[in-house]
């Protein structure tokens, strides 16, 4: 003979199912909210170390660059010691309207013909090639860093309207020199200023000296 089953114990049994399912319901999104925190730790702490890298490689750069152009003027026949310095002293140049002498590397000045950022603007890549002696793994991130890297130089000058070249020199030339790195989607600009200065009592030597630099 079957037994039947009590009324108010076939209720009891789906209150107790539907509370199981409710605590599993309630632990799955409490296990899931854990995995997005998790997450969010792991992607900030991410973010985080490649703006860290690409901070500590713009201000190497930056630092390496401005100990190249601030050098004192080499002595005569060591110029190609100092690339930056000499390629800073061989493309400087106003222009001699007058003689219409071209110049080999226009100054910056918006809005004025043959002076905008597609005539002024330099665009530099550091070689990789020069890595030696690295052990792979690390020569191939170090590569990709490098790749990341983008140098703009550009310079300015106070007497614009004069018709001279820059065999002797003037004062009141700056140069800008913006460094970024980049690292994922994280990136680190650094623009840093420096005033040219020339000695006329001494041959005309140049010498740069840094007046500005911004993160």
């Amino acid at each position: 003979m079957r037994l039947a089953i009590p009324p108010v114990l076939k209720k009891k049994n789906g209150s107790a199912l539907m509370v199981a399912v409710v605590i599993m319901l309630v632990l799955m999104m409490l296990g899931l909210s854990l995995l997005l925190v998790s997450f969010s730790l792991f992607s900030t702490a991410s973010r985080q170390q490649n703006l860290y890298q690409s901070r500590e490689l713009a201000q190497t750069i930056s630092q390496q660059l401005t100990a190249e152009i601030t050098v004192d003027t080499p002595e005569t026949g060591k110029e190609a010691d100092y690339p930056i310095w000499n390629y800073l002293k061989e493309n400087i140049s106003i222009v001699d309207n007058a003689k219409a002498v071209p110049s080999k590397w226009p100054y910056y000045e918006e809005g004025k013909y043959r002076h905008e950022k597609k005539d002024a603007f330099r665009y530099f890549q550091l070689d990789s090639t020069a890595l030696t002696g690295v052990a792979g793994d690390v020569q191939s991130e170090t590569e990709e860093l490098l790749q990341n890297v983008e140098i703009i130089m550009y310079w300015e000058s106070n007497n614009t309207d004069a018709d001279v070249s820059l065999g002797d020199a003037e004062d009141g030339i700056m140069l800008t020199v913006i460094v970024t790195c980049k690292d994922n989607k994280e990136e680190t600009t650094i623009t840093t200023q420096y005033e040219l200065n020339v000695d006329t009592a001494n041959g005309n030597a140049w010498t740069w000296r840094k007046e500005y630099e911004e993160i």
